[in-house]
């Protein structure tokens, strides 16, 4: 895919692209931040939700006002909304399946310490097979292994975990929502960035007020979810692998997307301090705001966590569709073995 057209029609040319957005190894990418990305994208043009009589009105509840006229609108004039095609051939993992691989990722409870690419050869082979036996993939249950880690060690950073530097993580985590975000591209959803959200509340409230819950993007218009698990237990299109069945033709709408550069291991309690832990809570907030929604696992999710999950409107996806070549190269610059095998 040499060019991305995005939902305002224009094209732009990837090598260009990633002249431009070349990671710095040591941090999130040339000094792109999440808060000082220059490149404005997403649906083109001004990206503020209309203007009402009253500025002082919080961005989301005119996102939420614009977005419940709109579904009117194309109920009456019959209109269909965006359609997101998301396909995987993976099904979630069983929780006995994480349970049963911690036993043997986890040999010194809090002292656990180092990434895998540090164990020797015959020690990843014998994870891999029990990873196999247990219907889990190998890069699940490494991410599993790091959260549990810094679970049991709560306040202390990655860095001290030996599990990579800090600035290696943001980058690695940045490229993946990049990944998203030209997948969104691709598919011609318009959207609005996290940074997009904040800086238009900021204009039109102060500096000084308080940033609402944003999540990594707001779909201006509801957009419907086509999501197709082609795997073992195949789905879809609901809000939940379980709750349907291959060939089911119901399409979600949903009003927002999440993206998490981790497992979603259904073995972590909600609410504890971790990246983990504080996704339920974080979600039952979006959707009180915005409405249903979807969030992306760069490594999938287990099945008790997407059941929790889709009870409450949100659909968990995987990274299968996505091009994740520029994620893998940054992440082979720090957490993969001699050969060059990601083993974080």
């Amino acid at each position: 895919r040499q060019k991305t057209t995005t939902s305002s029609g224009s094209s732009r040319d990837r090598n260009s692209r990633q002249q431009q957005r070349q990671p710095d190894r040591g941090g999130r990418g040339g000094g792109r931040g999440r808060n000082n990305r220059k490149r404005d994208r997403g649906t083109g043009g001004d990206r503020r939700p209309n203007a009402t009589a009253n500025n002082a009105r919080p961005i989301f509840e005119r996102a939420c006002s614009s977005i419940s006229s709109i579904s009117a609108a194309e109920n009456s004039k019959g209109k269909t909304a965006p359609v997101l095609h998301w396909e995987s051939p993976n099904s979630h993992p069983a929780v006995e399946a994480e349970e049963a691989m911690l036993k043997q990722l986890i040999k010194y409870g809090k002292k656990e310490r180092g990434m895998f690419r540090t164990k020797p050869a015959w020690l990843v082979e014998r994870v891999d097979q029990l990873c196999r036996y247990n219907d889990i993939d190998l890069i699940q249950a490494l991410s599993l292994r790091r959260t549990t880690i810094s679970l049991l060690n709560p306040g202390m950073d990655m860095a001290k975990l030996q599990l990579g530097s800090n600035d290696n993580v943001r980058a690695s985590a940045a490229l993946f929502e990049e990944a998203v975000e030209d997948y969104l591209h691709a598919q011609d959803v318009p959207f609005i960035t996290e940074e997009e959200q904040q800086r238009a509340h900021k204009e039109e409230n102060g500096i000084h007020t308080k940033t609402p819950p944003t999540p990594d993007f707001i779909f201006p218009r509801p957009t419907r979810l086509r999501y197709t698990m082609t795997g073992d237990g195949a789905a879809t299109g609901g809000a939940s692998s379980s709750s349907s069945t291959a060939g089911d033709s119901s399409m979600p709408l949903i009003n927002f997307c999440e993206v998490k550069m981790f497992y979603g291991a259904s073995s972590v309690p909600d609410g504890t301090r971790n990246a983990v832990g504080l996704i339920m809570p974080k979600l039952k907030r979006y959707v009180e705001l915005y409405g249903p929604g979807a969030i992306v696992f760069s490594f999938g999710c287990g099945e008790q966590l997407a059941e929790k999950l889709a009870s409450i409107g949100v659909v968990a996806l995987d990274a299968h569709p996505l091009d994740l070549s520029r994620v893998e190269e940054h992440q082979r610059t720090w957490c993969a073995d001699d050969n060059g095998r990601i083993l974080p």
